[in-house]
């Protein structure tokens, strides 16, 4: 009773492929992290939208939140050289090399995060250019 979970899938994005477990770090440690610790509980949503070229994967959960100095730690982790492991966050930082290593820049890991209200991460990665050929 504690958690409510929504999907908002734009019709445009069902088809698209994308890494196999990529979504499965941040549902989990929104509903771990986030809505199982406050008491009243919480709402997870699991989002895919298509944005300037990009798709973005994106969940949401209205749960506890974390302090700004966490969420700094936290993007400073994801952003350092691929397959630094800290003993934090590997899961996290697992997804964010996996798509360094696939998409290279033409992908990101975002994470916002307001104490008492809520967490957000997000996985955007541009959509390949299609019907392009070069000229020989």
């Amino acid at each position: 009773d504690r958690l409510r979970w929504q999907f908002r899938i734009e019709g445009n994005t069902r088809m698209l492929s994308v890494p196999k477990m990529l979504l499965q770090v941040a549902v989990e440690n929104a509903v771990v992290h986030g809505i199982s610790m406050s008491k009243r509980g919480g709402e997870l949503t699991v989002e895919a939208v298509s944005e300037a070229g990009a798709v973005v994967l994106r969940v949401t959960d209205t749960g506890v939140g974390m302090p700004q100095e966490k969420l700094t730690e936290l993007r400073a982790m994801l952003e350092a050289d691929p397959f630094t492991m800290t003993g934090k966050h590997v899961g996290l930082k697992n997804v964010a090399d996996r798509l360094r290593l696939q998409y290279g820049d033409r992908a990101a890991v975002r994470i916002s995060s307001v104490t008492g209200q809520g967490t957000t991460v997000e996985f955007a990665m541009a959509l390949e250019e299609s019907g392009k050929e070069e000229a020989s």
